[in-house]
């Protein structure tokens, strides 16, 4: 490190789970927007269908098909038959099988960018 180039801050662990509670409550607020706007597009698009949705999903983020025992075999089968993987521990494994050799990037890559 030479004398221009900036030093980097170093947190305590209070500040640092501060950063992290901000942080998450940002996202919660963000996945709370995208929801409302969701909510909105239905009423707009499709009168009722909002209430239906929120009985059939609730609050969740995967809304499976009611047909999905069904529709998981097809594509069980499609998949075995064509000798595609789609467990998702079999694709990851051989996602890490054929690593790239890439540098993973830093968060203090870019300190001269960011301001604390």
């Amino acid at each position: 490190m030479n004398a221009n180039e900036p030093k980097a801050k170093v947190f305590t662990i209070k500040q640092t789970a501060t950063v992290i509670e901000g942080l998450t409550e940002y996202r919660i607020r963000q996945m709370c927007r995208c929801r409302e706007y969701f909510y909105s597009k239905l009423d707009k698009h499709f009168p009722g269908m909002k209430q239906r949705y929120i009985r059939a999903f609730g609050a969740g983020y995967e809304c499976l098909s009611p047909d999905n025992v069904r529709l998981m075999g097809i594509l069980r089968d499609e998949c075995s038959r064509h000798n595609i993987l789609y467990k998702p521990d079999e694709v990851f494994a051989y996602l890490h099988r054929y690593e790239t050799k890439a540098t993973q990037i830093s968060l203090f890559d870019y300190q001269d960018d960011i301001r604390i």
